[in-house]
């Protein structure tokens, strides 16, 4: 599992290597500049001023909350979830120190994951019924944190009953999947979470955003470095959507055929997990299917290399 404020630091530090890169840290992003309807800069806010910055292209990389699509107005197409997820931290366990194990807990009513994290912590998921938190938030963290332990492994639930007082910050995961039906407009680019907002399901939104990038450079590097007009420009990133398209459309399609099945109350669903469980119990089956998913979440499902 990747750290992405680690990451970005990394990347940050790479990339300040070029005379050509600037990191504003401090500012926030308020609202796009246009003449007419070509975008040509974002109004920016720091603690003590405000000010506007000019570009050829504006590129939203600002995550599913992005202030960029939704000051762009850009139509999305939305999926129903069927889950939420509550996030929290607590000490990494003894049985978990390695740092290299993980794992995903599912039982007949619920699922969990757990796994370390970068400072140190493991990270746990519990994985509720879309809507459910509020009655949940409403019998206190001592009484959830005892719900949950009771539908994981001993050791899992006495560590996390163990550690229920230590417990940092959980909070609820709103989880949502939906992509533009265009993720450009004239002078302006969104990529990774900021025009296809994942679901959790895989842990896809880090792979997917990078695999964006790399792809936009290959696209928008040469129009850009040849002082090509705004025309080569916007067709540059409309061809950025294009090659990426399916591969997101792919990706979004499995994440929402599987949560019904685990997460669901219907009879039909209940039946789908017990025989899981009883398939899954098997070690070769189990070996099988893990290694199946691991190269399509590694890999992804189309073919993505730097070409510039």
């Amino acid at each position: 599992m990747v750290s992405q404020p680690l990451m970005l630091e990394m990347l940050a530090t790479q990339a300040a290597q070029f005379s050509s890169f600037h990191l504003e840290r401090g500012s926030t992003v308020r609202d796009l500049v246009f003449a007419g309807q070509r975008v040509i800069g974002v109004q920016l806010e720091t603690s003590t001023a405000s000010r506007e910055i000019r570009a050829d292209l504006v590129v939203g990389a600002d995550g599913r909350s992005s202030i960029v699509r939704k000051q762009a107005q850009l139509h999305e197409q939305r999926f129903p979830q069927a889950f939420d997820v509550i996030w929290g931290k607590v000490p990494l366990p003894d049985f978990m120190s390695d740092q290299h194990t993980a794992g995903f807990f599912l039982n007949r009513r619920r699922a969990a994951l757990a796994f370390p994290t970068a400072d140190g912590h493991m990270q746990f998921g519990w994985l509720i019924e879309k809507g459910s938190f509020g009655e949940l938030k409403s019998r206190g963290v001592e009484t959830w944190f005892s719900e949950m332990a009771t539908e994981l492994p001993a050791d899992m639930a006495a560590h996390l009953l163990a550690n229920r007082g230590a417990v940092a910050h959980p909070f609820l995961l709103d989880v949502i999947c939906d992509r533009l039906v265009r993720w450009t407009a004239p002078g302006l680019l969104l990529l990774g979470d900021a025009a296809h907002p994942m679901s959790p399901v895989g842990g896809q939104g880090i792979n997917m955003a990078l695999r964006d990038a790399l792809v936009a450079a290959n696209h928008l590097c040469p129009v850009l470095t040849s002082g090509a007009g705004s025309d080569a420009i916007d067709a540059a990133a409309r061809q950025v959507q294009a090659e990426r398209l399916p591969e997101i459309e792919e990706i979004q399609k499995g994440q929402q055929q599987l949560p019904p099945f685990l997460f669901g109350s219907t009879l039909s669903a209940r039946i789908v997990r017990a025989l899981a469980l009883r398939i899954l119990a098997y070690p070769a089956i189990r070996r099988r299917a893990m290694l199946t998913a691991h190269d399509r979440l590694v890999n992804g499902v189309t073919r993505v290399r730097l070409q510039v």
